[in-house]
């Protein structure tokens, strides 16, 4: 449960490039057997593609994680310098929830097939998420169609530089916005969840 009267914003009008936000902490190469990655590097290597198609925006992403050495060393392989931008480790709710407001699309993981308390955060500020969650495990978890968050459900670099690429169109970021702020109104408002607990 995320307090909806904190976490909630203005759609805002989108300007040249998108402001893409990637706060998931960096663990994408296992440390132990079974251990639940996010896979960040498809965030970096889609961020990539994205830029080559013809994309124009920049990624900043959280500094934090166990595999911070190998993202630096990632982002330097893929020349993605001069198009990220490390933004130091906290646990501010206050500062993530002006710098979610500054963005116009949030990244969140692809490793589980699931989404966390970002996706949730930044669906209530209005923002279009991108995440690996897939139709099978929505249904399970929203057996209400309607009820299934808008969240654009990606598993390959390539999927993720795809909805980048449609989230450049202001018409379509505006549509997506919106889609995640009433999803928000409708089925994660705590009048509901309350009633639902």
């Amino acid at each position: 449960v995320i307090d909806t009267n904190f976490w909630k914003g203005e759609i805002k009008e989108k300007g040249t490039g998108l402001n893409i936000f990637h706060p998931t902490s960096l663990i994408w190469i296992p440390e132990f057997e079974g251990q639940r990655l996010k896979s960040n590097d498809v965030v970096f290597k889609g961020f990539q593609k994205f830029l080559n198609e013809g994309g124009k925006g920049k990624l900043f992403f959280r500094n934090r994680g166990q595999n911070i050495k190998e993202t630096n060393e990632l982002i330097k392989e893929l020349q993605l310098e001069p198009f990220v931008e490390k933004l130091p480790d906290s646990s501010n709710r206050e500062e993530q929830k002006k710098i979610m407001k500054k963005m116009d699309i949030v990244v969140d993981q692809f490793g589980v097939g699931n989404f966390g308390l970002i996706a949730l955060e930044a669906l209530a500020v209005g923002k279009p998420v991108i995440a690996y969650f897939p139709l099978k495990a929505a249904k399970q978890s929203y057996p209400e169609p309607e009820k299934i968050p808008p969240i654009l459900n990606a598993l390959s670099p390539d999927e993720v530089a795809k909805h980048l690429l449609e989230m450049s169109n202001s018409k379509k970021l505006y549509e997506q916005s919106k889609l995640s702020q009433d999803w928000r109104k409708e089925c994660h408002a705590l009048k509901i969840l309350s009633k639902f607990y």
